[in-house]
């Protein structure tokens, strides 16, 4: 008999009650903002005006690649990670989200980064929330499919028991 008391189940019951396209949606819920918001990162001190916006380095930051930034690959992570939900395959879905909320982490190591055309570049002295949202997409969507993944395995052990 299952205790409705215990300080986990209203985790359980929610996890219980979210469905795998759920999970996306509040993922990708967190992530406009990240695209919407100005300026994801301070440089020397400065809202940085050469990364205006979070969807200017959605399309445009692909190019850190070369300078060995690698942060941006989070992006087609999480987004195959949506499309790998929808299409059923969560174990799929999970681990590129687990990839994608580490490449979003390493962002915060990052100390120096290209500030302009001419290869300039300027200290990274802050995250403001545009950085925060995208993050928080990657995160949650991670620990929500892993979480509903342990849950339904949970519920195949008691049945199967």
């Amino acid at each position: 008999m299952t205790d409705h008391n215990s300080s986990g189940s209203g985790t359980k019951r929610l996890i219980d009650k979210l469905s795998y396209n759920q999970i996306s949606l509040i993922s990708i819920a967190l992530y406009i903002p990240a695209l919407l918001l100005p300026t994801p990162f301070d440089i020397d001190g400065q809202p940085s005006g050469f990364y205006p916006y979070g969807w200017f380095l959605l399309l445009l930051g692909w190019l850190g690649l070369f300078s060995c930034l690698g942060a941006w690959l989070a992006n087609p992570l999480i987004i195959y990670a949506w499309a790998a939900n929808r299409g059923g395959r969560h174990k799929q879905a999970f681990r590129c989200g687990l990839a994608a909320t580490l490449f979003t982490l390493i962002f915060l190591f990052v100390q120096k980064i290209e500030v302009n055309e001419a290869g300039h570049m300027g200290w990274i002295t802050g995250y403001n929330a545009g950085y925060w949202f995208w993050l928080a997409s990657c995160g949650t969507f991670t620990l929500l499919q892993g979480l509903k993944h342990v849950r339904e395995t949970q519920l195949t052990t008691e049945i199967g028991s």
